[in-house]
């Protein structure tokens, strides 16, 4: 919402998403209120109703009927581009102006396509070759400056390289500072400028690189105590956002955990408070937990836990906050004969999990 509201600030009257807002239904209705159209493109899978935009362009649409749901987010934005450009040269929109020359940028929908992980097929593999071709043939300096630095000969650059060694620079700024830093490396027709910003990214690469593998030291095979969470931590983890297809959110492990108060916001939302189970004090975490089967009282005691962690921003402030995918929890009283009893005591939290006090 942040940026909803500098737009609003600066008079903006069109927004066009890349990659994202198939289900930004607030933000559009923010948006609406403003008198700012928005235009989705992405390839995220969406769901009815729609965001109530201008347009919501997603090969993903139940009624789409493009068979162009492979595309990355970065090919339908292209494939926009390519449709109005021809809707204004229908109209005579080019015949007193130069007409863009869309092939120029197939070296960025290259990039975008293979750092997205889509099957490198049908319109993909041709968006793909061409931008290779380019990049390989007369790349831009930004692009140059990144092969140089990490030697990369030209006319040899692949699909692998840039999964695996342009890609992670470019989205390093993103995850370690801002994707600006990224986005003016490929604008930039300076060499000089095109080598500082391709410097910043491989420094910035790097220290993703540290982080990963501090996260990597501080958890023993994903195993993460609640008392072991420090807000230094849950830091390095938002660090290695954003997540997705190659960069998977991390999920931990936790054991042995007192229950020490719990209620349901809502309808199936339940929202609790942890602490370690061996009695140490000091040390508690608010939890969520979704998709809660019972409205009734859990267990005071987990057995195992599989959750992720992130930050709970809330009037101002932000607090640690576990949320669980997944728990087994020691029942301390009999269930009742309504569920189906299970041996040695233990229960899923996939499974219904009513049970009355003795």
């Amino acid at each position: 919402m942040k940026d909803m509201d500098t737009a609003i600030s600066n008079s903006i009257q069109l927004i066009i998403t890349v990659d994202c807002g198939s289900s930004s239904h607030e933000a559009v209705r923010m948006a609406h209120r403003a008198g700012i159209d928005v235009i989705i493109t992405d390839h995220h899978t969406i769901s009815n109703p729609i965001p109530e935009a201008l347009a919501v362009v997603n090969p993903r649409r139940s009624d789409c009927p493009s068979g162009a749901e492979n595309l990355a987010g970065v090919g339908v934005a292209f494939f926009l581009d390519i449709s109005l450009r021809k809707y204004l040269r229908d109209r005579g929109f080019w015949t007193s102006r130069n007409e863009p020359n869309l092939k120029s940028a197939c070296d960025l929908v290259a990039l975008g396509t293979v750092a997205d992980m889509v099957p490198l097929t049908g319109d993909n593999r041709i968006l793909v070759k061409g931008g290779i071709d380019l990049i390989n043939s007369r790349p831009r300096p930004g692009i140059q400056s990144l092969l140089e630095m990490i030697g990369i000969q030209r006319p040899f650059l692949n699909s692998e390289d840039i999964a695996f060694k342009l890609a992670p620079r470019l989205n390093a700024a993103g995850r370690m500072a801002h994707a600006k830093t990224a986005a003016r490396l490929l604008l930039t027709r300076d060499s000089q400028k095109a080598l500082k910003l391709a410097e910043t990214l491989n420094a910035l690469n790097c220290e993703r690189r540290s982080v990963e593998q501090r996260v990597l030291e501080m958890v023993v095979d994903g195993i993460l105590d609640i008392q072991d969470i420090t807000p230094t931590l849950i830091d390095e983890i938002e660090s290695l956002r954003p997540y997705g297809n190659g960069n998977p959110e991390p999920v931990f492990l936790a054991k042995n955990i007192h229950i020490a108060s719990s209620g349901i916001v809502g309808r199936n939302t339940r929202r609790m408070i942890l602490e370690p189970g061996d009695g140490s004090s000091g040390t508690s975490i608010s939890a969520v937990q979704s998709n809660v089967d019972s409205p009734l009282p859990m267990a005071s005691e987990i057995r195992e836990m599989v959750y992720r962690l992130r930050w709970n921003f809330w009037n101002g402030n932000h607090t640690p906050q576990i949320l669980v995918e997944d728990a087994i929890f020691s029942l301390q009283s009999p269930m009742s004969e309504s569920i189906m009893r299970i041996d040695d005591g233990l229960i899923s939290v996939k499974v219904a999990m009513t049970y009355q006090d003795p």
